[in-house]
């Protein structure tokens, strides 16, 4: 693909906004939702997760916002995902998260699958906490074209420095 602005990799394909909670000390389960709003797709899908979590954990509920790169549609982002989680503060908790596929960890590519990173808020028993998380996403429904009206400045951006148009093919 041409890519004239140079940002292919730089520019994210996608933002999320969701939450999630953690049940235990010391590891535990977790689980949240996330609303996912592609910008080289144009759809907008609800997600689920839930799985693993091990490290310095604790009974919490967050919310998070985040972005996601090499993410060309949205089923794309259903399956397992590892992520490495920091978090702290006085109050509330205060946190950032990198994460990344793990069911195609075995691909020759540099970068197989999905990645991205979230900023969350939120409380928990222990002011501070690290942990590792290892999840299962699963798409509940897909709105196609919606995520072109919902961030249109980064749908034309993915368009020019995709070298394509904004109306993607049917057929793919």
């Amino acid at each position: 693909m041409v890519d004239p602005l140079g940002l292919d990799g730089i520019y994210p394909d996608a933002i999320i906004f969701g939450g999630s909670g953690t049940i235990g000390i010391l590891g535990g389960l977790t689980g949240g939702f996330e609303i996912v709003i592609n910008s080289e797709s144009g759809e907008v899908s609800l997600f689920i997760n839930g799985g693993f979590e091990g490290g310095l954990t604790s009974f919490g509920i967050n919310g998070k916002t985040g972005s996601i790169w090499n993410l060309d549609k949205n089923c794309d982002y259903e399956g397992s995902f590892l992520s490495a989680n920091v978090a702290g503060g006085p109050l509330g908790k205060l946190g950032v998260s990198a994460f990344g596929t793990s069911d195609k960890l075995m691909s020759s590519k540099i970068i197989p699958g999905s990645y991205g990173s979230t900023i969350s808020i939120g409380a928990s028993l222990i002011p501070a906490t690290f942990s590792a998380d290892s999840t299962v996403y699963k798409n509940l429904f897909t709105i196609p074209f919606l995520g072109y009206v919902l961030n249109p400045a980064a749908s034309l951006i993915n368009a020019i420095d995709s070298g394509s148009s904004l109306i993607p093919s049917l057929d793919n």
